[in-house]
């Protein structure tokens, strides 16, 4: 009972990850009238660059997202790194290694 838990929780955070830029991005069009109703169909690359960098930014932050899971001792650490240097893949290799080789609290 207590897996099933823990990956609903880990679900719940990746879609939260993935939807709110995504959902932000379509109220800013609708706001700024440059999406309306008729025209939806009209500004799909704008919405396939949102959600190309919401899976970017999940993809970064995974080793972050990893540790604080596992509660890994160095946590905020791994995320500090994911996020100073997640783009370069280097940083991004050893902050996802970092969080899953760090010990965990119990």
């Amino acid at each position: 009972m207590q897996k099933r838990a823990r990956a609903l929780r880990i679900r719940s955070t990746v879609a939260g990850i993935l939807l709110v830029p995504i959902i932000g991005a379509i109220i800013w069009l609708f706001a700024t009238g440059e999406l309306s109703i008729a025209d939806f169909t009209g500004n799909l690359e704008l919405l396939g660059l949102t959600i190309l960098l919401s899976l970017g930014l999940l993809f970064s932050l995974l080793p972050g997202i990893i540790a604080f899971r596992r509660r890994a001792r160095n946590r905020v650490a791994i995320l500090v790194l994911s996020l100073l240097l997640g783009f370069t893949l280097l940083g991004w290799i050893v902050a996802f290694v970092w969080a899953f080789v760090d010990k965990t609290e119990p």
